[in-house]
């Protein structure tokens, strides 16, 4: 099959003919609308030539290749590696929350998303379902970010410091150990989906990255370290349990939007 070829300085077509193919240049257009007009004009001189010949099997219209869409096929890429680091923990032993785990939390979201968001750990709903913030606290951190105009399906990767619950008692707070042996998971996920913008949600959260600060001190702020900038608030959670959280957390992610 005849191909085109595409540069910066010159387009090719070569057309199919019974001897050994006729190339023809075509000048370089003053726009890019003239551009494709002149292409999809070529193509079809063509596919109408090659249906004057038919019965001939050298016969066919041209093929004028395109540019590949890298974004697309590095998000893809991007995805298949999530896809691996969730295998990895769905078989994880590193700590005891292995033994009373009923299924792992990977994570979920765009594998290339604008914002990252960090919560504390898998609740009871989402050792149930292994997705996170599926609960009234999911609910609540979905109002959140349509406040700050963020679009929960397309613009983020939701994840925890830790990828199963914290038990016995349930919901508790990840102890030391346990939060390292899912580090390594966490930070691969953070450079695969390549989002510098981090949300924070809640104090363990923030100690993670920022072991030596008062939460209280940024809280509501942006911050940034290493070339990605931290949005700190409370956890969502909080924000179901007492009106007064819910309604510091609106006013931190209306902040977040200015940021």
């Amino acid at each position: 099959m005849a191909r085109g070829y595409f540069s910066a300085e010159k387009f090719l077509v070569l057309a199919p003919s019974r001897s050994q193919g006729a190339i023809k240049k075509l000048p370089k257009p003053n726009d890019a609308r003239g551009f494709l007009e002149k292409i999809k004009n070529e193509k079809l001189f063509f596919q109408q030539r090659a249906k004057r010949k038919a019965g001939l099997s050298h016969a066919q219209p041209v093929y004028i290749s395109k540019m590949p869409n890298r974004p697309k096929i590095k998000e893809s890429k991007r995805q298949n590696e999530l896809e691996q680091i969730a295998q990895k923990i769905s078989v994880c032993q590193k700590c005891r929350l292995a033994a009373t785990r009923e299924k792992t939390v990977p994570g979920e979201g765009a594998a290339g998303a604008e914002y990252f968001v960090v919560g504390q750990g898998p609740g009871a709903n989402e050792d149930k379902t292994g997705r996170p913030f599926i609960g009234r606290a999911g609910k609540l951190l979905t109002d959140l970010l349509a406040l700050a105009g963020i679009d929960r399906e397309k613009q983020t990767f939701i994840t925890s410091i830790v990828k199963c619950l914290p038990t016995p008692p349930v919901n508790r707070k990840p102890k030391p150990d346990e939060i390292a042996a899912c580090s390594h998971y966490l930070m691969e996920q953070i450079e695969i989906v390549g989002a510098k913008k981090i949300i924070l949600l809640g104090d363990m959260a923030f100690k993670k990255f920022f072991p030596k600060d008062k939460f209280s001190d940024w809280r509501g702020k942006w911050r940034g370290k290493e070339g990605r900038q931290y949005f700190i608030s409370y956890h969502p959670a909080a924000g179901i349990r007492f009106v007064k959280f819910k309604k510091i957390l609106e006013s931190d992610f209306k902040n977040l939007k200015c940021g």
